[in-house]
């Protein structure tokens, strides 16, 4: 065995610094060279840190043959625990956010950290890899960013400069497959320069976090872009074969640092529906999110304050956001809209004339006393929402709201007296004196109190008939919450507004009836009557239905439920499960309700 196999060994005969010390000692007498050279060699060999740098080479030597000797045992590569990282982000960071994060605490600094583009792409080629996507051939829409963003000359040739000196950067995106890039290009006014129109936030240009809205494009695959229109940058784009490079233009520090204040993240309820597709006002139809009315939406950028970007509470797996109208985009569009319907009516006006004077308000009725809600709906947009959890000593009040006809009355009354250790109704107050058992479903009031409680915001609702004032209190709704009942309201819609408020969290539901076809079904096997009457009561259908539908297209974003009623016990029954979820189970509500109840303060007994 030669000195050089005695040094290395296997590691069994001790450390590799001592076994090297005893072949020299056991060798000495085969030395011929200067005897002072061999005990320089002895002492270096035997110094610590010559030993220490032995014990890391023998150590490194285990290591590379245990691999070797594990490589061999199994040739399989190793598999990824889960390739769905990128959507296990996302609903981590959805828990974090919805559990109520503190400003600057140790789960805000989390939430910052993974919500970061970075962090996402890293998630992102973490599942390109699990899924083994190595293929180079994709569309021009799927781009993900490099990891270099140095200027430098990343083009293919041609006659532009490397960006290096005249400020301006240069970034290089490879194509991914099915994978959208995520970002639109449009023409400055200004100086017709080519410039980013946005980031749709979680595409792949947005993980890269090199691409910004506002950024200046100078050059694509080192072709200079000025003076081209869009289609003609966005075919430059789509000629790129395997890699694009963007040349940009450096920005302001001040600019480049408000980047980071772009993205937020609330939630929503949407009030209204929405579809980009017959949008001819959509700055990028493409990008729109088609949404309904009533759907919760997870707002993630609100840069642009009239384009909002947003993806579906419930959208598992899909992080990439869609455009939506912000309320600054919905205002001014129904205030064009207004502006037309008042200048037709101006034209139409001298027509009209003809016809009778202006539609009268019922006599005698009013409201809470605030603002008619009517002007305020036109707007309605989003209103931002928060889970609660439920109170089982303050069940939430059950408000029934449907037309006239419908039977919100008889639902009411069936619901309490079935249920009577679950619902209760309130003792609405009156300046009237009753007279016989009546007068024990009233709170008899003077005039005086009524009005000045009325002054006061004690009551919810309240109205005049004649001389004398009803009206539903606050105080009134307490008291059967209070006894661990549901309170059972059926209230105008125009109340709706004023009652949706933290101090009451009514839980809404809206009584629609059947539709027109289906009543007249029901109508032909009950009647017996004359055909006048029978025609007469079809006309009364028909009002009843296009009132129900006009109530709901302008107070719907108030209703939590929608149920179609048409038998009293089944109807009941489905108001009592869904009354059971809400007793039960965390609600989405508006974020104001939750807000005002973890600021106020508790008695400590």
């Amino acid at each position: 065995m030669s000195v050089a196999s005695k040094l290395l060994g296997n590691g069994k005969d001790g450390p590799l610094g001592q076994r090297l010390l005893r072949t020299l000692s056991a060798n000495k007498e085969r030395f011929t060279g200067n005897e002072e050279d061999m005990l320089f060699l002895m002492s270096m060999v035997q110094s610590s840190d010559f030993q220490a740098l032995m014990g890391v080479q023998q150590t490194l030597a285990l290591k590379k043959q245990r691999a070797a000797e594990m490589a061999e045992e199994d040739m399989a590569s190793p598999e990824a625990v889960t390739a769905e990282a990128g959507e296990l982000l996302t609903e981590v960071s959805d828990m974090i956010f919805h559990s109520g994060v503190r400003r600057n605490s140790k789960e805000a600094k989390l939430l910052t950290i993974l919500s970061s583009p970075h962090f996402h792409g890293v998630m992102a080629a973490h599942d390109k890899v699990a899924r083994q996507e190595y293929s180079s051939s994709a569309d021009w829409r799927t781009l993900v960013a490099s990891t270099s963003a140095e200027p430098s000359n990343l083009g293919d040739g041609g006659d532009e400069a490397d960006g290096k000196g005249d400020g301006t950067k240069t970034i290089r995106l490879q194509k991914i497959a099915n994978q959208p890039l995520g970002a639109t290009v449009k023409i400055r006014q200004t100086d017709k320069a080519v410039v980013v129109g946005r980031v749709l936030h979680g595409s792949l240009a947005h993980q890269s976090g090199m691409l910004h809205s506002g950024d200046e494009i100078m050059a694509i695959n080192a072709r200079n872009v000025s003076g081209l229109n869009v289609d003609q940058v966005v075919d430059l784009v789509k000629a790129a074969r395997e890699f694009i490079d963007f040349r940009l233009k450096i920005q302001p520090a001040d600019l480049a640092v408000s980047h980071a204040a772009e993205e937020c993240r609330i939630t929503v309820r949407a009030q209204f529906d929405y579809d980009p597709r017959s949008d001819n006002l959509n700055p990028c139809r493409e990008a729109g999110m088609v949404f309904n009315r009533g759907e919760l939406l997870t707002v993630v950028s609100q840069a642009d304050p009239r384009w909002w970007q947003a993806r579906r509470l419930d959208s598992r797996g899909h992080l990439l956001a869609g455009l939506i109208p912000g309320p600054l985009e919905r205002q001014r569009r129904e205030a064009i809209k207004k502006r037309k319907g008042e200048h037709r009516l101006s034209l139409e006006k001298p027509r009209r004339r003809s016809w009778g004077g202006a539609r009268k308000r019922a006599k005698g009725y009013a409201t809470t006393g605030r603002d008619d809600p009517d002007d305020a709906i036109d707007f309605a947009s989003y209103e931002e929402v928060a889970r609660m959890l439920p109170k089982h000593r303050e069940p939430r009040p059950l408000i029934l709201i449907g037309a006239a006809g419908v039977g919100c009355t008889q639902v009411q009354d069936y619901l309490v007296q079935t249920h009577r250790h679950l619902y209760g109704r309130v003792r609405p107050t009156s300046t009237m004196v009753m007279r016989g058992s009546v007068s024990s479903q009233y709170e008899h009031v003077s005039i005086r109190d009524m009005l000045d409680n009325i002054a006061q915001n004690k009551f919810v609702e309240y109205s005049r008939v004649g001389n004398h004032w009803f009206g539903t209190s606050l105080a009134s709704i307490t008291r059967v919450q209070r006894a661990g009942r549901t309170c059972v309201l059926h209230v105008v819609p125009k109340t709706l507004r004023a009652m949706r408020v933290a101090e009451i969290k009514p839980f809404v539901i809206f009584l629609a009836p059947p539709n027109l076809e289906r009543l007249r079904a029901k109508l032909r096997y009950r009647d017996s009557q004359s055909i006048v009457r029978s025609h007469r009561l079809d006309e009364e259908l028909s009002t009843m239905v296009a009132a129900s539908a006009k109530m709901e297209k302008i107070y719907g974003h108030y209703f939590d439920l929608r149920m179609v009623h048409e038998e009293v016990e089944a109807t009941v029954a489905r108001i009592d499960d869904a009354m059971e979820r809400v007793r039960t189970e965390e609600n989405w509500v508006p974020a104001d309700w939750v807000r005002n109840t973890s600021q106020k303060d508790s008695l400590i007994d």
